[in-house]
């Protein structure tokens, strides 16, 4: 085969794989729009008895993030959670902090995640976690012309997380969370109200975790 040639198939290739991918992109949404929803998870009520811990009346935290107003919604029974397991994973740009004296843009990123129940159903929308980064119990997956994105997954081997549901000044909040965060609800206190520019709940338009 020629230079010219190999040059000829490499672009016939990167176009077969571009069409391959707009495809299964245009496939995964169209299967997400039947998923359930994580508001059709099974919530419980947390224990209204752990908005009164001490660990957390006593944290020293300011008002202004959140905290009173948490532990208040704790407090009234509006506060829920749902146990599920971990599918996939993205980081995404959730807002920007200019420095003047650097001249530099800084990103700031919020891991966001696509989770199932604990029978392996597949939920719609990716949920925003309390991570900025990608950590090793949640896997992350990208696109490869052979991935598939069953509607029901083996829950087994993935890791187990919690999405807390809350009430902050009448702003309705979700947050995934790890067992350990969600044993000591204090490690998320920073993360209750998300950046200006950061959602919840969304919808994976862009196929950012490919599930």
């Amino acid at each position: 085969m020629g230079f010219f040639d190999k040059i000829k198939a490499n672009l016939e290739e990167a176009k077969r794989r571009d069409q391959l991918h707009n495809q299964m992109m245009r496939d995964s949404r169209e299967a997400d729009s039947k998923r359930p929803g994580i508001r059709d998870l099974d919530f419980k009520v947390l224990d209204p008895a752990i908005g009164s811990d001490p660990r957390y009346t006593n944290s020293g935290y300011i008002k202004k993030i959140g905290v009173d107003d948490f532990l208040a919604c704790i407090r009234s029974g509006k506060a829920e959670y749902a146990e599920v397991v971990v599918v996939t994973t993205h980081e995404i740009i959730v807002d920007s902090d200019y420095s003047v004296l650097r001249e530099e843009t800084d990103y700031i990123y919020r891991i966001y995640a696509k989770v199932a129940d604990l029978n392996g159903v597949v939920h719609r929308e990716t949920v925003i976690t309390a991570k900025e980064k990608n950590i090793p119990e949640w896997p992350s997956n990208w696109w490869d012309e052979q991935y598939k994105n069953p509607d029901v997954v083996d829950p087994s081997g993935l890791a187990h997380a919690y999405i807390l549901h809350y009430y902050i000044q009448n702003t309705e909040y979700f947050l995934l969370v790890e067992p350990d965060e969600f044993n000591d609800l204090s490690k998320v206190f920073l993360r209750l109200k998300n950046r200006p520019k950061a959602g919840c709940l969304e919808p994976d338009k862009s196929c950012r975790c490919w599930w």
